[in-house]
């Protein structure tokens, strides 16, 4: 789970933003990811119904594999980011952000997650969730690690 904060505008459309996140993924072979850094980015597209994100920066990344000695390591980070939003009835909120790290320690490998969030109004302020997301990994560290996960998540939501 990505910890994402409301980014800090400016008002020439750039943020700074901190990034961390606990990870445990049993098919790519992690038991435990922490990633904590930090990024700059800008906001080129930025408009009542939707926002166009890419931003840059670096993050430390320390890994426990399954099966495999742990391992940190410095990496960098880039992102985009698309959110729409419609606010007529029923709303339908979507979003979809692409995020890589290449590792600057440990050359040649990189990592890179996708992740696609649906939303549909039922009825007022109850929605339907469908997410999609699908993780890579040039060189899991765990023998026994594939490397990519992917999935879908669908569920119930209420807004209050």
């Amino acid at each position: 789970m990505l910890v994402r904060p409301h980014p800090n505008l400016r008002p020439d459309k750039r943020f700074h933003q901190f990034l961390g996140s606990l990870e445990s993924n049993d098919e790519l072979g992690i038991d435990l990811r922490t990633v904590v850094g930090a990024g700059y980015g800008m906001v080129p597209i930025r408009s009542q119904r939707k926002w166009f994100k890419i931003g840059a920066g670096l993050v430390v990344n320390h890994e426990i594999p399954t099966l495999g000695k742990k391992e940190t390591n410095l990496e960098a980070v880039g992102m985009m980011a698309y959110d729409y939003y419609r606010y007529t009835t029923p709303k339908r909120p979507l979003r979809l952000e692409l995020t890589a790290y290449p590792s600057l320690t440990d050359f040649g490998r990189w990592r890179a997650s996708i992740d696609t969030t649906v939303s549909l109004e039922l009825v007022s302020d109850l929605f339907w969730d469908m997410d999609f997301f699908a993780n890579y990994d040039s060189d899991p560290l765990s023998i026994t690690g594939s490397n990519t996960d992917y999935g879908v998540i669908s569920g119930i939501a209420y807004s209050f």
